[in-house]
């Protein structure tokens, strides 16, 4: 393709649910420094960024363009607290789907489903990493990537 992804997502997404913001949720932040540069980054917590308000979505979406024309994209969910890997993977995956609905299957991308954590018990872990609660995009299934809170997006890009 042509066009940069980046520049792609960023033409079909509403201008609203666009943030250059930090990302940081219920006292849980991703730091993005290291983390490829200019991004296009949805909060799903803004108005118009949902079809349905109570659907399950994660917290973040991350798009960037990568070295070598590979792009990146990541659905973030962002827990300071305890965690339901079912509901977790279901928010993974409705940030997945909308950016299935955004991104060409043309595009070449990374894609990685990252779970940031301030606490989360070993079999909550396990669970995790379990076949069943992959999550997919473009047919491509992938395990929910879990990093903690308070650190660098750029170390679970590059597990």
């Amino acid at each position: 393709m042509n066009q940069k992804l980046t520049e792609f997502f960023r033409n079909s997404v509403p201008d609203s649910c666009v943030t250059n913001g930090k990302l940081k949720k219920q006292g849980c932040k991703v730091l993005k420094r290291d983390a490829p540069k200019c991004p296009v980054i949805v909060d799903f917590d803004r108005n118009g960024c949902r079809e349905d308000p109570n659907e399950p979505m994660c917290d973040y979406l991350f798009v960037a363009d990568g070295a070598g024309g590979e792009g990146w994209v990541v659905p973030l969910e962002l827990k300071k607290g305890s965690v339901d890997a079912g509901k977790v993977v279901k928010q993974l995956q409705a940030g997945s789907r909308f950016a299935e609905q955004h991104i060409d299957q043309a595009y070449r991308v990374n894609f990685r489903p990252i779970l940031a954590y301030g606490g989360i018990r070993k079999w909550q872990r396990k669970k995790l990493k379990k076949r069943a609660n992959f999550v997919r995009f473009h047919g491509e299934a992938r395990a929910v990537g879990l990093m903690k809170c308070n650190t660098q997006l750029a170390c679970a890009l590059r597990a």
